[in-house]
């Protein structure tokens, strides 16, 4: 919830300080709380008008999709999904430390159908422009699977939103057709890979759960946030070398604070999106930052009209 909220007021901060609107993206991918902003600013002009003043009812009925109401599954207490150990320990890789301990947590009782709802209300059909993106982890296979549309199995976005934010061990994963699925995040903390090669001159990327903090505090997760980190930076630098800039945007100051450990801490939300909004204003000011974003006409002279040609993505990541 904190990372959804932080999303908002960076993607305010975005819009106020450059007048460039996220629809005007040629993709808006999402995963787990990145998901959810995706969504909602692919099925309207602006969400994130829910933290200026006058939308304060809005921004608490998004924050009111996480209902921790626990639902007894049919069978009690299922254990996580021992196939996706063993096809995880057999194909190692990136996010392998990852898959193994989501494959081991048990299903969690948590249902996502209260954020599916909310989302459903908002966000009627799948957008044709923007494309949206929804990142998923396959519960079997521990392979990334990125809901593009209704698919073959008539899935609305508010499904595809409610799987990619299914936390291991605390929310039940989500059936969709004959698998079940849970959080984007399992698999790679930001999926920001996926781009390389899609020949798009500018990513933004916003990373609210950002690695980098955690190793700079020395938080009790530092080693496991550095690995995370050298991934991104990794993750970054091929989807660079492919000829795409990528501009990257972090929780700094009173808003990184204000996260802290407990991302599901609802009753700092507010106070979080107001934080991001402020911090992430400075960021877009500095002058490197600027310039990039001139250049591709996110930013100055020409808004909305790309200097060249443009094809843009907004990258939002909860994970």
């Amino acid at each position: 919830m904190l990372g959804a909220a932080w999303l908002m007021g960076a993607v305010s901060a975005l819009e106020r300080e450059t007048g460039w609107r996220p629809r005007d993206a040629n993709l808006l991918m999402g995963t787990s709380a990145g998901s959810v902003v995706a969504a909602l600013a692919a099925g309207s002009d602006r969400p994130w008008n829910m933290i200026e003043a006058g939308g304060e009812s809005e921004f608490l009925d998004v924050m009111a999709a996480a209902v921790y109401s626990v639902e007894r599954p049919a069978r009690w207490m299922r254990w996580g999904s021992w196939r996706m150990v063993v096809e995880t320990w057999r194909g190692g890789g990136d996010a392998a430390l990852s898959r193994i301990w989501a494959g081991l947590l048990p299903h969690g009782l948590i249902s996502t159908r209260h954020l599916e709802g909310t989302i459903d209300r908002r966000v009627e059909r799948w957008p044709t422009r923007p494309r949206l993106w929804i990142i998923a982890t396959d519960y079997d296979s521990g392979a990334r699977h990125v809901f593009r549309g209704p698919g073959p199995d008539g899935i609305t976005v508010g499904r595809a939103v409610a799987a990619s934010c299914a936390i291991p061990g605390f929310y039940r994963p989500v059936r969709i057709g004959s698998r079940l699925y849970i959080d984007g995040g399992v698999a790679s903390s930001t999926n920001i890979d996926l781009l390389h090669g899609r020949r798009l001159d500018l990513v933004i990327c916003m990373l609210p759960l950002s690695p980098m903090r955690a190793v700079a505090r020395r938080t009790p997760s530092m080693r496991f946030r550095a690995l995370l980190q050298r991934r991104l930076m990794r993750q970054i630098k091929q989807v660079e070398d492919a000829g795409t800039r990528v501009v990257l945007i972090e929780p700094e100051g009173a808003a990184a604070d204000l996260i802290g450990l407990n991302f599901m801490n609802r009753s700092r939300s507010r106070a979080v999106a107001h934080a991001a909004a402020r911090t992430v204003h400075e960021r877009l000011r500095e002058s490197d930052t600027r310039q990039l974003l001139e250049a591709y006409g996110v930013a100055g002279p020409g808004i909305g009209r790309p200097a060249r040609p443009g094809r843009s993505a907004l990258r939002g990541s909860g994970s």
